[in-house]
């Protein structure tokens, strides 16, 4: 009798599971890549958690992050944007 409760729980849930693990992530802050990332404000790469700053936009394919090496770049990009 115990066997047959697991496996229709199993059986109810498997599908939930499946169905979650296919989606996309709803959004976020962007994966900063530390030595790796470059500022698209100054071209220099980021290397400091402390000062790295993110943001998506709105581009002409959907979400596009913009990582920035500090908080004065992403400013700048916001004014001249």
């Amino acid at each position: 009798m115990m066997r047959e409760g697991r496996f229709y729980a199993i059986a109810l849930l498997w599908p939930l599971f499946a169905i979650g693990c296919g989606r996309e992530p709803d959004g976020g802050p962007p994966e900063i890549h530390y030595g790796d990332s470059v500022c698209v404000e100054c071209d220099m790469i980021v290397s400091d958690e402390r000062f790295a700053t993110a943001l998506v936009v709105e581009g002409a394919r959907g979400p596009e992050p913009r990582i920035f090496d500090d908080l004065g770049d992403m400013l700048h990009y916001e004014v001249r944007h």
